[in-house]
């Protein structure tokens, strides 16, 4: 089947029945009871003290819990940052989402192959003589153009396989309890080019009970770009007064957010990492969960569980000053 029929076929389709789903924020069984809570961040980036790991234990101070924050990226742990269908880290997370022991999870997916970014041609006085990336997909043929090199075809299979697996993810939080965010680039103004959001089967996930996909205007908790980006949440129905407690009363000079700067290095590098009051407001939005959410019963976690947790969680607590890697790694 043709990537065109297959597509056609899917954006007719439509869920018509929906299973029970609870209401609770997910916590493992400890000892003495004390609520345990696991938050997944991934393709967290490099960790700094301003990044969502290090405010949502600045805000979990004040809740009477133990929290475990799992930031795995390859600019944090190679080990533990490998989020790869079938690497060792992928194998230790799908029981956990499986068994409903991850209380919220974050994930912000590499976009450099749905970048709008892409649609824009290098200029003549480029000193560096490349040829800027060019796009892979389009509305009408989401998972990938035809006539791609080797090297595009790779890119666009890491990046579809990463940007499905935040899909799965979503609904076992759907199904098990607990809180999802994803954040991707917001939808371009010209509806052929291709988006995330504009997916079928990000349409099936979006029609479900408890998903809601919002627009946020990066510029106003600190970005030097407008940069409107979307998150898809499930049980984030309180993600605007959350991100309310942090937007800026004044808006940043704004700077472009294409092309390259002085130095030859691409605009949009710099907008990769969340800046403070943005990061400050996603952890706000788990902190909400945690306090307005009845807590789910305790689940136990197996051992060999247990030990890779807190083996993630040793890796993924050091800081970084710099640590720039691509979104495309081999």
């Amino acid at each position: 089947m043709s990537q065109d029929v297959w597509i056609r076929g899917l954006r007719q389709t439509e869920c018509v029945q929906h299973p029970e789903l609870p209401d609770t924020a997910p916590r493992l069984k400890t000892v003495d009871d004390k609520p345990h809570f696991v938050v997944v961040h991934l393709f967290s980036g490099r960790r700094r003290d301003s990044d969502f790991h290090a405010h949502l234990h600045h805000l979990f101070a004040h809740i009477d819990a133990q929290l475990t924050v799992l930031s795995l990226d390859t600019a944090v742990s190679k080990q533990f940052g490998d989020l790869t269908v079938g690497s060792e880290t992928w194998k230790n997370l799908v029981p956990l989402y499986e068994k409903g022991l991850v209380c919220a999870t974050l994930v912000g997916a590499p976009c450099e192959t749905w970048s709008e970014a892409r649609h824009t041609e290098s200029p003549e006085d480029d000193k560096t003589g490349r040829v800027w990336p060019r796009p892979l997909r389009s509305h009408d043929r989401p998972w990938g153009l035809q006539g791609l090199s080797n090297k595009e075809l790779r890119q666009l299979q890491q990046g579809s396989q990463l940007h499905l697996s935040s899909l799965w993810l979503c609904l076992h939080h759907l199904r098990c309890g607990g809180l999802f965010m994803s954040e991707h680039p917001w939808m371009p103004k010209r509806p052929e080019r291709a988006s995330s959001w504009r997916t079928p089967l990000m349409g099936l996930v979006c029609g479900l009970p408890r998903i809601k996909l919002w627009c946020i205007h990066q510029v106003n908790w600190g970005a030097p770009a407008v940069k409107p980006t979307g998150i898809l949440t499930c049980r984030g129905e309180h993600l605007g007064k959350s991100f309310s407690k942090w937007r800026l009363k004044e808006r940043p000079k704004v700077e472009a957010a294409i092309g390259k700067d002085d130095q030859g290095m691409f605009n949009t590098s710099k907008l990769k990492e969340y800046p403070n009051e943005f990061s400050l407001a996603l952890a706000q939005c788990v902190a909400d969960f945690v306090s307005i959410r009845k807590h789910g019963s305790p689940v136990e976690c197996e051992s060999h569980l247990l030990a890779w947790i807190n083996d993630a969680k040793k890796a993924c607590e050091y800081f970084f000053r710099e640590q720039w890697l691509p979104d495309y790694q081999h």
